[in-house]
């Protein structure tokens, strides 16, 4: 994300597995504008939990959370930009 140039974005994508996602939360809050979203994807759902500590960790919250059969994603933003 360094080379775009860019300091935030309105949106994030990352369809990658769940120990991933958790490593990268720090950088993901970083570069997520304040009131952007993060769609969160390819997460297995026994690893839920290990992808919502680092989201609190983070100060991130879910607002959307959707299951298909194993799979999980979750669209979440900065605590503070819940109204």
């Amino acid at each position: 994300m360094d080379r775009l140039g860019l300091d935030s974005f309105e949106l994030i994508v990352a369809n990658i597995i769940a120990q991933t996602l958790a490593a990268i939360m720090g950088d993901l809050r970083k570069r997520l504008a304040p009131q952007g979203r993060a769609i969160l994807a390819g997460i297995i759902r026994e690893r839920q939990p290990e992808v919502e500590a680092a989201l609190v960790e983070h100060n991130l919250t879910v607002l959307h959370l959707d299951r298909e059969e194993e799979w999980v994603t979750m669209t979440v933003s900065h605590l503070a930009s819940i109204d």
